[in-house]
């Protein structure tokens, strides 16, 4: 029996022995390949950053080339640059590439990085791998897209703002003097102009069977429009919309004229082009009159006017100004250089 427990006590052993050697024997690739494990993450997270900063820097070469063509092709390099090196993990191999086509308003950012690999090169024996990515943008101007369901008329861009030669227009008022309101219709506007601006129907972007705060509207084609002066629900925005887009810039289709129904009291706006116009106070209807920091009550007036002449006497109307603006986003369709309204879009298409 003493004869048994010693063999069993020696094959114990030889087994504790055995596993020793085949541990220290497996820790090598062990270690190696958890090294590489290590680095390979770190690698597709440093392609990530590298990716982010291509398509940072494409956006900001479009978004200045969408503002001043001319002064973009200048300072396209240094934009990439400082826009990849501001989101790289590691430098950047030399400068980006930068492909710029301003004719056909399109640009193609291409950066690489030397990934150092700390770990697996203790085992591989190779230092680095080279990292690249690449984004390309395009920019112009829109011809369809979802918008608020308010249209503004081409004759007050016209008279407030060149989108060719200001950065932005002078405040003023713009009045609303929708359908049925007879001959009435803003300073200098040709026929077929109802108002300054008017409301339209909004429709059922998101799918849940009640209209939205926005339509989908498209340069030429007219769009139906809603009667009336303060119910800004029949756009499909709520009560408050206009105070909560107070201080902000909107982007809004432009009407070149407006179409009746025959009954009098509705018809379509034929839209133009699509602008920005950056919101500073309105009054649309007996006590929502709001302009921050100047009135509030029954009447609203620009800063540095005494007083407002088309709020007083029942008209309505919101106040601001236009401007020129580069929007970030997918939601509109770009044209070939269509009318220019001040509003450009910026955007990445790979």
């Amino acid at each position: 029996m003493r004869r048994v427990k010693r063999q069993s006590g020696r094959l114990v052993g030889d087994e504790r022995g055995a596993n020793a050697v085949l541990i220290a024997f497996l820790a090598v690739p062990m270690l190696a390949f958890g090294a590489i494990a290590l680095d390979v993450g770190a690698q597709h997270a440093e392609h990530a950053q590298l990716q982010h900063g291509a398509d940072a820097a494409a956006l900001g070469v479009a978004s200045a080339c969408a503002h001043d063509s001319v002064v973009c092709t200048g300072s396209a390099s240094a934009d990439a640059q400082r826009f990849i090196d501001g989101n790289a993990g590691i430098a950047v191999d030399g400068a980006p590439n930068v492909g710029l086509d301003v004719g056909n308003r399109t640009v193609t950012i291409g950066a690489q990085a030397d990934f150092p690999h700390f770990l697996a090169s203790l085992i591989t024996g190779t230092d680095t791998t080279k990292v690249s990515a690449a984004a390309t943008a395009e920019w112009g101007s829109p011809e369809a897209g979802a918008t608020i369901p308010l249209a503004i008329a081409q004759c007050e861009l016209t008279k407030h703002f060149d989108p060719e030669a200001e950065e932005q227009g002078d405040p003023f008022i713009l009045l609303l003097i929708g359908p049925g309101k007879g001959g009435k219709k803003p300073e200098d506007c040709g026929p077929g102009y109802p108002g300054g601006f008017g409301w339209l129907e909004g429709e059922d972007i998101d799918g849940d069977g009640d209209a939205d705060c926005k339509v989908n509207v498209e340069i030429g084609v007219p769009e139906p429009g809603v009667p009336g002066k303060s119910d800004t629900k029949a756009g499909g925005c709520p009560d408050d919309y206009l105070a909560d887009v107070i201080g902000t810039t909107v982007l809004i289709p432009i009407y070149d004229s407006w179409v009746p129904d025959g009954t009098g009291s509705s018809g379509a706006y034929n839209i133009s082009r699509f602008a920005a116009f950056y919101v500073t106070g309105y009054h649309i209807a007996s006590g929502k009159c709001l302009a921050p920091g100047v009135k509030t009550g029954s009447d609203c007036y620009l800063p540095g006017e005494s007083n407002s002449p088309g709020f007083k006497g029942g008209e309505f109307g919101v106040q601001g100004y236009f401007e020129r603006f580069v929007a970030i986003g997918e939601d509109f369709e770009l044209g070939e250089g269509g009318p220019n309204g001040g509003l450009k879009v910026a955007r990445l298409i790979n």
